[in-house]
């Protein structure tokens, strides 16, 4: 055997185990990233969850500020309320949804804007009341539409909760 035979072999033997240490951290590194791909998708999970919790208070929120009016108020429950306050918490929450409105649907037929849709007109004419009576109409209307609204986060939170919930 000569130098150059010798040469060849340990260039040979090096490059196999060369090889073999590439193929090892490769696999490793495939690993880590699928690890760091379920940390991304939890951590997205997570803040979708946390968005539509907060979807879920500012429409009960919203709904305890109309629910006086849709009962209907007696002159002793009229004292303290403020109608501008309570219709700014509405408008709070139609700004909220209008924010997240992709957790409403598709694009071009979204639950969030259809419902927005509906309660701008309400809010803009419970607004303009000029009496109790018409304020108990529009805050019925009111209560009931973000009656519905409150089912519809709801279910969405509970989807939302059930995807990073593993058993």
């Amino acid at each position: 055997m000569n130098l150059n035979n010798i040469i060849s072999l340990i260039g040979t033997v090096f490059s196999i185990v060369g090889a073999v240490i590439a193929i090892g951290y490769a696999k490793i590194s495939k690993t880590e990233a699928k690890k760091i791909e379920s940390v991304r998708n939890q951590i997205i999970e997570k803040r979708e969850t946390s968005e539509i919790t907060e979807l879920n208070s500012a429409c009960k929120g919203a709904l305890n500020a109309m629910k006086k009016y849709g009962s209907g108020l007696s002159a002793a429950d009229k004292v303290g309320v403020s109608f501008e306050k309570d219709i700014q918490v509405v408008q709070e929450f139609v700004f909220l949804i209008t924010e997240n409105r992709e957790y409403f649907g598709k694009k071009s037929t979204n639950t969030a804007d259809e419902f927005c849709s509906i309660l701008n007109p309400i809010m803009d004419n419970f607004s303009q009341a000029k009496d109790d009576k018409e304020r108990h109409k529009y805050g019925t209307d009111l209560c009931n539409h973000l009656s519905k609204m409150t089912s519809v986060i709801k279910s969405l939170l509970n989807k939302s909760r059930e995807k990073y919930i593993k058993i």
